[in-house]
């Protein structure tokens, strides 16, 4: 599990930071969708394969021993200072970028 954050909700909270650069210079933050947008690798290449309307083939290895299993940023400390939180959903923000990437990139055949 891992947290998403759309690209428009990050360009959002970086134009606070610098907005409200007085409340948060010299402080670190975590930016990242928090624990209210999470998705497992696999529901999120479910949600790729529903998008295409065909199925996404995964090939499964062993967990290594360094990977983290779940993460999720916590972003109350950032949230606190500037008034930021994410906007743009998971499911709405795979189905944009993946309407992007359709539009932008070529499409290819896969063997």
């Amino acid at each position: 599990m891992r947290d998403l954050l759309f690209v428009d909700d990050l360009v959002d909270a970086m134009l606070l930071a610098q907005t409200n650069i007085a409340a948060v210079s010299g402080r670190a933050f975590n930016i990242g969708g928090g624990p209210a947008r999470t998705m497992s690798l696999v529901e999120l290449v479910d949600t790729i394969g529903t998008l295409q309307a065909r199925p996404v083939t995964l090939d499964h290895e062993d967990w290594r021993a360094a990977d983290q299993r779940y993460y999720d940023s916590d972003t109350r400390k950032f949230g606190e200072a500037t008034g930021w939180s994410p906007r743009i959903g998971v499911e709405q923000g795979v189905r944009a970028l993946y309407d992007w990437l359709r539009t932008t990139r070529p499409v290819t055949a896969v063997a």
